[in-house]
């Protein structure tokens, strides 16, 4: 079965910095090919989306990119380099996206990182200053968070929670034991196979 890990959660939550830890030290081959895509062939993982600084993961692709992400994951298993899938961001977090996925064939774990609206803030705030950028307005974040909440409640019995406000490491020792595609990412080092 194909094993699909879908990271998120509210701006400034730690999504993109999980999704670089658990990728760490695996080389990668980039294609726009129907959509902006790494694979990681050795460890059997496809990642969506692009890494940018900022917002990277599925942030980085245009506002249409739901169309071609789910007839692609819809495509039959030997039309695919990998048989395990991960995505962080906000682009393709909606239902026509997962349901796509399991129309696919895809095993599903949606992880929702729960972080504390202040640890939040000051990472959107850190990052708004490193980039040079203007603050995330209050209400957009509010849609974004109400977002999430609506697909994490849709979703529940395939979703898990983790706490956001640890350190990242643990988030990727945690995921790690709740995931095949964290698993194979983390070569295996952290809990036991899915």
């Amino acid at each position: 079965m194909r094993e699909a890990l879908y990271i998120v959660g509210a701006p400034g939550a730690g999504k993109t910095t999980l999704s670089l830890a658990l990728r760490e030290g695996w080389l990668g081959l980039d294609s726009r090919r129907p959509i902006a895509h790494t694979l990681y062939p050795d460890a059997g993982v496809v990642s969506l989306g692009r890494d940018r600084e900022g917002f990277g993961g599925t942030d980085a692709l245009g506002m249409t990119a739901v169309v071609p992400a789910s007839a692609w994951v819809m495509e039959p298993e030997g039309e695919w380099d990998a048989d395990q899938l991960m995505a962080e961001g906000d682009r393709l977090a909606v239902g026509r996206f997962i349901d796509a996925l399991d129309a696919g064939g895809w095993n599903i774990t949606i992880a929702h990182l729960k972080t504390d609206p202040e640890v939040s803030a000051r990472r959107r705030a850190e990052r708004a200053d490193r980039l040079g950028a203007s603050l995330q307005g209050a209400s957009w974040v509010q849609g974004r968070e109400t977002k999430v909440l609506n697909l994490v409640e849709r979703y529940a019995g395939i979703t898990v929670t983790l706490n956001g406000n640890l350190p990242t490491e643990a988030l990727v020792k945690q995921l790690a034991d709740l995931s095949p595609v964290a698993h194979s990412l983390t070569r295996g080092l952290y809990g036991a196979p899915c």
